[in-house]
């Protein structure tokens, strides 16, 4: 499967930090548009995410339990309202980072880092 530049995420919900260097960026801030996650599906090892080109997404976390929401970029940054489940629901705009290698990274506004790797739809 074909990696694409922009990893997500998605969404700061779990994901794997990395002590080696960091990779080139490809985008972030005011070069950072839809078109980086639209119609792709990110991994990380806390789930899977198809991100839509109507701005909604939908997945699994890795305990097989179903998420959905809502997406989209703005002013430069990755924005996301998680609808179900429950109990992580919200929303937040978090700065993202698209890589050379094909990872997205996250950072929300409690410093966390998520990195996730963006592939074409299954």
């Amino acid at each position: 499967m074909k990696r694409v530049s922009f990893a997500l995420a998605a969404l700061a919900l779990s994901g794997c930090a990395t002590a080696s260097p960091e990779p080139e960026r490809v985008a972030s801030g005011e070069t950072l548009t839809t078109e980086f996650l639209a119609g792709k599906t990110s991994r990380t090892p806390g789930g899977v995410f198809r991100w839509a080109t109507d701005g909604t997404f939908a997945g699994e976390l890795a305990s097989g339990e179903p998420i959905s929401g809502t997406w989209s970029v703005e002013e430069g940054r990755f924005c996301r309202t998680i609808a179900a489940p429950e109990r992580i629901s919200g929303s937040e705009c978090q700065t993202a980072v698209i890589n050379t290698d094909g990872t997205l990274t996250v950072e929300n506004s409690r410093g966390a880092r998520v990195t996730s790797v963006i592939e074409d739809p299954i």
